[in-house]
């Protein structure tokens, strides 16, 4: 098992046929809502700021709209194990067809958003930013110009193979 099914379902299981298990499956789960809860707080951090850049909001409440969002969102992935089980948002797509609502987040972000976020970043960055990012990286006139070719050229290809194969797994056979 993976995932929430290994940590939530076979864990449980885990600790319980363990010395002391009790104890270390609820020092476990304590640490698993620590780290929730501080990944939460990074997260929310993004949306907060363009809240209090773009939009002129306080701090407050650009926090709460977001944190309101991103619960609700929460709230129906939950939801996906319960009363939503048969919901397949990206059910017309073959590669989503099967998911539920979280496994679908999960695996549109990670196959598509950050992939798609990465060639992005890597054209901008190799096309599109100015010569001062020598100085800023420090690097010599070679190694920055061999930096700025792995850049431009390397990685929009790799990460465009990354995508490609993601979206698309049975090119691989």
């Amino acid at each position: 098992a993976a995932g929430p099914t290994l940590v939530f379902q076979s864990l449980p299981f885990a600790f319980q046929s363990m010395p002391a298990g009790a104890l270390i499956g609820f020092l476990f789960f304590i640490l698993i809502l620590v780290a929730a809860v501080t990944s939460s707080i990074s997260l929310l951090e993004v949306p907060t700021a363009w809240g209090i850049g773009e939009l002129g909001w306080k701090r407050g409440t650009s926090a709460t709209v977001f944190g309101v969002g991103a619960f609700l969102i929460g709230i129906l992935c939950l939801l996906g194990y319960n009363v939503l089980a048969d919901v397949h948002p990206l059910g017309f797509w073959p590669l989503f067809a099967d998911l539920d609502i979280l496994d679908t987040v999960d695996g549109f972000t990670g196959k598509v958003m950050l992939p798609l976020g990465a060639l992005l970043t890597s054209l901008f960055v190799g096309w599109r930013a100015d010569r001062r990012m020598q100085q800023v990286t420090g690097l010599s006139a070679g190694m920055f110009a061999l930096w700025r070719f792995l850049i431009a050229w390397l990685c929009p290809i790799a990460v465009t193979i990354i995508l490609v194969t993601g979206l698309f797994p049975s090119i691989l056979g």
